[in-house]
């Protein structure tokens, strides 16, 4: 049976630490400088996609320099499409979140910090759930895009570096997760405050 936010300390849970939604931008800043496995593969995949959009479209342009407009259009294509997809990144978090348990799911838009979030009220997820949760649109965009790139190898590049790009907060999020690992974290969100909180077990002998 899943706890309840309120049942966590007396299930023998500790508050590590929550999360205003608003200082999202400095968190994850903070996060992936760190040094857990996942915060570097995000920095080195990054790192990698933009030396990829830059070799595909010199290569590109070297083969035909008189076609550098409609190359660059094409890859200008992918990075509009990322922008044109950020509801459906969080449409594919509120499918993983249900597919994981959660009773209802919360979409929310701050336009000021300009970003948009999926959330479930009070639905408290295990580390393993967190994951799926996270990188569910991070995988199902980036086998669009490989796709896309049998016919379209530069709006490919371009849509998955820019998404990638914007998959930040969910890294920086499972980086934090994955630092806390062996101390059986859990996490759950209450909308309305518009707030995530984190809690560990002092005594690891039982997880949610």
């Amino acid at each position: 049976m899943r706890l309840p936010p309120e049942d966590l300390p007396a299930a023998g849970y500790r508050l590590l630490s929550s999360l205003d939604h608003r200082e999202i931008i400095p968190f994850v800043q903070e996060q992936l400088v760190k040094a857990n496995w996942i915060s570097r593969s995000y920095r080195g995949l990054v790192v990698l996609l933009l030396a990829l959009s830059i070799g595909f479209l010199t290569f590109a342009i070297f083969r035909a320099p008189k076609a550098w407009e409609q190359i660059l259009t094409q890859f200008s294509y992918g990075l509009a499409l990322a922008f044109l997809l950020a509801p459906v990144h969080e449409l594919i978090h509120g499918v993983a979140l249900k597919a994981v348990g959660a009773p209802t799911v919360q979409y929310r838009a701050n336009w000021r910090k300009l970003y948009l979030m999926a959330g479930a009220d009070r639905f408290v997820a295990n580390e393993r759930e967190f994951y799926l949760v996270a990188f569910a649109p991070f995988v199902v965009i980036s086998l669009g895009a490989l796709v896309l790139s049998v016919w379209y190898p530069l709006l490919a590049i371009g849509l998955l570096f820019l998404h990638t790009a914007f998959c930040a907060g969910d890294f920086a999020l499972a980086g934090f997760m994955n630092e806390h690992s062996e101390k059986g974290i859990v996490n759950y969100d209450l909308m309305g405050e518009g707030r995530s909180y984190f809690y560990v077990l002092e005594n690891q002998n039982s997880l949610v």
